[in-house]
């Protein structure tokens, strides 16, 4: 069994890979986080790679982000509108990041409990979407902020 710490390490190491596009080490990182943890240590991994998500989304939406301290809030249709339309493993990771976003802890919580209601495969469906989404805020981050990229 591995420490907490250890998980969110890997977890985070997972993400730098998927920012990349290494999906190999992806795969191979979230295989072994998922043998050595159990469900409560993958939430988690769920909430480290969301907080990582929400400094993201701050840094895209600068000045236009919702202020969630004085009651604004993230939604899925500014992020994503098209998620209504998604799968199901699709539709958590936006909805996730979103919750997570709006210090809407019990959402993520309960978010969690029901995919992994529907199984272990679920779950790490939602995990590899989530790590997916949050490393494609990055690289938009990244291009925006690259002076290369132009």
């Amino acid at each position: 069994m591995i420490t907490h710490q250890q998980a969110i390490q890997q977890a985070y190491a997972a993400l730098g890979a998927a920012i990349s596009g290494d999906t190999e080490i992806v795969n191979t990182l979230f295989a072994e986080l998922d043998e050595q943890i159990g469900s409560e240590r993958m939430y988690d991994v769920h909430s480290g790679i969301a907080h990582a998500g929400e400094h993201l989304l701050y840094r895209i939406y600068q000045e236009q982000a919702p202020n969630v301290a004085a009651g604004g809030i993230w939604t899925v249709e500014l992020l994503r509108p098209q998620a209504v339309d998604e799968e199901p493993h699709a539709m958590y990771a936006i909805r996730f990041l979103v919750a997570y976003a709006n210090r809407d802890h019990a959402t993520c919580i309960a978010l969690f409990r029901a995919a992994e209601s529907h199984g272990r495969d679920h779950v790490a469906a939602c995990t590899w979407q989530l790590v997916s989404d949050i490393a494609t805020l990055a690289r938009s981050v990244l291009d925006r902020t690259d002076p290369q990229a132009d």
